[in-house]
């Protein structure tokens, strides 16, 4: 038996590094020479780094993080069934058996993707942030910055809560 496998959280995936490099090269493209590199909880700046600095341990970290849920449709299926935790052994021998592991693998690369693609979009917010706090045109408050981490962790949860309602076991009929 086929799935379909799940696109729109790959899409959101592509789509949230598409927009974090449009941030990056937004921000080399002002030209400036140091950047906020740390806010506080109000939103002042903390810390002032070199753009390159800045940019390479955005990158960095991006790139983490595109490896690490991004890459999930490669590693999950390699997981070991004896390796997969799940809530009850009724859905640990439903979702490990051979007919429904190429489900889970879909479930759970797609929970990973959306949680990736919103970590990414954090880390893009974060720049574009820091590139307008650098310039002059912003001062980020407070609630900007909590904002940005609320829909990321909102995100990351959603994604948690999707995984672990579609994989607990089927009800017998």
């Amino acid at each position: 038996m086929s799935i379909r496998r799940s696109k729109p959280t790959r899409i959101a995936l592509g789509f949230s590094v598409l927009a974090f490099g449009g941030a990056v090269v937004w921000m080399l493209s002002l030209g400036l020479e140091r950047v906020p590199g740390q806010f506080d909880t109000s939103g002042e700046v903390h810390r002032w780094d070199s753009t390159a600095y800045f940019l390479g341990g955005m990158c960095g970290i991006a790139a983490l993080f595109l490896a690490v849920f991004g890459g999930a449709r490669w590693y999950i299926p390699k997981v070991p069934a004896s390796a997969i935790n799940l809530p009850s052994r009724s859905a640990h021998a439903y979702w490990t058996a051979a007919e429904q592991r190429e489900a889970f693998n879909d479930i759970v690369a797609s929970g990973l993707e959306a949680a990736g693609a919103a970590m990414i979009m954090v880390i893009a917010t974060g720049v574009v942030l820091s590139g307008l706090t650098a310039t002059g045109t912003i001062v980020p408050g407070g609630w900007v910055l909590a904002a940005v981490l609320v829909f990321g962790l909102a995100t990351v949860l959603g994604s948690c809560v999707y995984v672990f309602a579609r994989t607990r076991a089927p009800r017998a009929h």
